[in-house]
């Protein structure tokens, strides 16, 4: 399969096509907060660079241990780039999983998220020989001197330009068959077994999606899905390779308000997520009256028609578009 389908090159492309356009956003105490791509390109290069200072070598695992942010992403394109190999594990796994996990995997460098999974890793270091850096998303946590720990800012600034050429080197050499992640299985079956996915594989879904999904650089996707399993992943990935922007959900509580906030174009989602929404949309609509159920029907007959016409690839009615706003601002 074509290099051009190559995720690190897709995301190094759309750095330089994009510029300061968003990349992603992320939640903030008073909203949402951006990253063009310049900076995401730039916040790449810085974590690889310290990678490299760190001693990773070709096909090394690095693990992410967090619920999602920005700082997964960038931190999971920074390995593939010089040509590691990432390892997520669920942010709520127990500190034994965990540890399963990272000694399986062989894992040099794991970076958690918040204070629980600090903590679990703390207290299951000992048990990892090779565990050398546990690196914290969030510069609030605290190691309490453990000398394994240290702060996003802190590992971001051991990168040098003495491994520039490195770096570049790592670049030029990607290759489809690298083995590009290890995936652990739930375990509900035994010990859990790591998926070895290469860079095809992704490359093989992003082709497929092309071929049914019409997504652009205008487009944005909330990330709300666990990024330590595939699906939300690899979605992200498509949403990235397509020069589109990416919204970083933590906690799937929030999923009402981040909808409104962020208004994605489009998301990936399980069956159950939209299964909800569809009942708890009728239940409202069960007690309406007789107009805004009216309203709803209208609604749902006139977007079944824009999907419809949409999924063709054809252009709707001038009649069409009209009655579509207008039932969006009633609804």
């Amino acid at each position: 399969m074509a290099l051009e389908f190559h995720i690190v090159n897709r995301i190094r492309e759309q750095v330089k096509a994009r510029g300061d356009k968003t990349a992603l956003r992320f939640q903030t105490g008073k909203g949402w907060g951006d990253i063009s791509w310049r900076e995401f390109g730039e916040r790449i290069d810085s974590i690889s660079r310290a990678m490299l200072v760190s001693g990773l070598a070709v096909q090394d695992k690095i693990g992410i241990f967090s619920n999602n942010c920005a700082e997964w992403t960038i931190a999971d394109i920074a390995a593939l780039q010089i040509r590691c190999v990432p390892v997520p594990i669920y942010p709520t796994n127990t500190a034994d999983q965990a540890a399963y996990i990272l000694n399986d995997a062989g894992v040099r460098i794991l970076f958690v998220g918040d204070q629980a999974q600090a903590d679990a890793a703390m207290s299951i270091a000992d048990k990892c020989p090779s565990l050398e850096k546990i690196v914290s998303f969030n510069d609030a946590v605290d190691f309490a001197g453990n000398e394994l720990g240290m702060s996003w800012a802190a590992f971001a600034q051991l990168g040098n330009d003495n491994v520039e050429p490195e770096l570049h080197s790592r670049i030029s050499q990607a290759a489809m068959d690298d083995l590009m992640t290890l995936i652990y299985t739930s375990g509900t079956t035994g010990e859990p077994k790591g998926v070895m996915l290469d860079y095809s594989n992704v490359a093989a879904q992003i082709e497929s999606h092309d071929m049914v999904l019409a997504i652009t650089e205008s487009d944005v996707s909330l990330a709300f899905l666990p990024l330590s399993h595939v699906f939300e992943r690899c979605w992200s990935f498509y949403v990235l390779h397509h020069g589109a922007t990416n919204c970083y959900l933590a906690d799937t509580n929030g999923i009402k308000d981040a909808l409104q906030e962020v208004k994605p174009t489009v998301m990936a989602a399980v069956p159950r997520f939209y299964e909800k929404i569809y009942s708890a949309v009728h239940e409202k609509v069960a007690t309406a009256s007789p107009v805004k159920k009216g309203m709803f029907r209208a609604a749902v007959y006139i977007g079944n028609l824009m999907a419809e016409i949409t999924r063709k690839g054809k252009k709707p009615a001038p009649w069409l578009k009209s009655a579509h706003r207008m039932l969006i601002s009633w609804c």
